[in-house]
């Protein structure tokens, strides 16, 4: 797969085993492609981009996920929640699951002996809906409190729930070390999520598992 910008000569590659990068130093121009990506994660059409498959078909459906703030990671959302949702109940044994609804018929008689002790003609469902007691449940996410634990996290999820196609971090080589960024890398390798860090400023010589493009502030472009 390929990323090409229309604005920029080169086309950023995704390789098996590496993580690509980009880092521009020219402001408009890294403004331009982040809003550009931004509204391709919510399904708008951006001329100017295009991710390319490896025979240079054009992806018909393609799902990113631009992630900016490190700081409030929201792993708690409704949307987020549905996935957990989904996933727990595609995981459920038979067995499981008639365990369960044993056990809710036992609360259901219990709940009519209390509604009895009511002067109102009161009645409630009594077939057990496995979405919404898992919903009442509340299962959610734990974020964690160092930063590289969050990302290899979000991997994790993107792994398990979500199943992005590519996964965007917008300057976040400001936030961590060069062996976290090795760490981070080399888990995404070994879990196959394909990456892509844009950076607003340079980092010098590439390290291990990244493909790099660099592009100074009169736009000329250099591969590391």
């Amino acid at each position: 797969m390929k990323l090409c910008m229309r604005y920029f000569n080169h086309d950023i590659v995704f390789k098996n085993g590496c993580v690509s990068t980009l880092e521009i130093e020219n402001k408009d121009y890294f403004y331009r492609i982040i809003n550009d990506l931004t509204q391709l994660e919510n399904s708008l059409y951006v001329e100017n981009i295009q991710f390319l498959e490896d025979n240079g078909n054009e992806f018909k459906h393609l799902l990113i996920k631009v992630i900016i703030n490190y700081f409030s990671f929201n792993f708690d959302s409704t949307k987020m929640n549905n996935y957990i949702v989904k996933q727990i109940i595609s995981s459920m044994e038979s067995q499981e699951t008639e365990y369960i609804n044993k056990e809710f018929q036992k609360i259901c008689k219990c709940f009519v002996k209390i509604l009895e002790k009511l002067d109102l003609p009161l009645a409630f469902c009594e077939e057990l809906n496995m979405e919404s007691f898992i919903k009442l449940l509340k299962i959610h996410i734990c974020s964690k409190n160092k930063l590289i634990n969050n990302l290899l996290l979000i991997i994790d999820i993107n792994t398990v729930l979500e199943h992005n196609d590519l996964l965007i971090f917008v300057n976040l080589k400001q936030y961590l070390t060069k062996e976290e960024l090795i760490e981070l890398y080399k888990y995404s390798v070994y879990n196959e999520v394909r990456l892509l860090l844009i950076d607003s400023q340079p980092y010098g010589p590439k390290i291990d598992y990244e493909n790099k493009l660099l592009i100074d502030e009169n736009l000329d472009e250099f591969e590391l």
